[in-house]
């Protein structure tokens, strides 16, 4: 898990040209070229460390220690795995929820891309097609990781397709995302993706919707009662997802 590193929530003075509160002006930054002062904040009694390291000794590697922390405003403070920022989802056009997970931070190419690699290796699924409304944005970051040897989302170019559902498309300028453009990529409509024309790419959409129905339930629960909840409120919608796809043949 990434290291977290909690900070003095406190605005700096007024009028003081400082980044610091009235608390901790005392260590106001005083860089010299033979130390470094180090510090340590324990914002619940505004307790206060300090240490002086030599240019040349190496900081730290745990989490007590923290250079130069800044005052921040209460709202301006990241406070990690303190409560979720949501849950990203991969859904199957028919309506089936094969993987999620919690998101701590808004929604970026990362998460997904870890999202991705899990359920590559544990359903071990080859994806030909993957719709996504940012799809245009994700797959650049993923030629970007190929470039630096990440063998993942060499992985991932090779064997998927990327394109923007059609609910997303309408609302998206890019030459990229134009069926009119020479260089359209990402168009669901292109000739590329005929083989899946027609499939239901809102599948995600409509998932989040009937999720959205339990939020009022989900805020109040701790981390492991939400996902146990939503492992379990999920797998139900699995259930009967299975079965009226079976009342219909479309299931074996």
């Amino acid at each position: 898990m990434p290291k977290t590193v909690t900070v003095c929530p406190e605005s700096p003075a007024l009028g003081a040209h400082s980044k610091f509160c009235e608390s901790h002006k005392q260590l106001e930054r005083k860089e010299t070229k033979q130390a470094r002062i180090v510090v340590k904040i324990n914002c619940k009694d505004l307790t206060v460390s300090s240490k002086v390291l030599p240019m040349t000794e190496n900081l730290p590697a745990n989490n007590d220690l923290s250079v130069h922390i800044a005052c921040k405003k209460a709202t301006q403070v990241t406070h990690y795995y303190h409560r979720t920022a949501g849950v990203m989802a991969l859904v199957r056009p028919c309506g089936m929820i094969i993987h999620f997970s919690e998101l701590f931070t808004c929604e970026s190419p990362t998460q997904l891309f870890i999202q991705l690699l899990r359920l590559k290796c544990d359903a071990m699924i080859n994806m030909r097609y993957f719709g996504y409304d940012r799809a245009c944005e994700f797959e650049p970051y993923l030629s970007n990781l190929k470039k630096k040897g990440n063998e993942g989302a060499k992985l991932l170019l090779e064997n998927t397709l990327f394109l923007v559902d059609n609910f997303h498309i309408k609302g998206h300028t890019t030459p990229a995302c134009n069926i009119e453009s020479e260089e359209c990529k990402y168009h669901p409509k292109l000739s590329k993706f005929n083989e899946i024309h027609g499939v239901n790419t809102e599948c995600a959409e409509q998932a989040f919707a009937w999720l959205g129905r339990f939020k009022g339930s989900l805020l109040y629960m701790t981390q492991h009662t939400f996902k146990f909840f939503l492992y379990n409120v999920i797998k139900a919608r699995n259930r009967v997802t299975i079965r009226r796809l079976r009342s219909k043949g479309l299931l074996a």
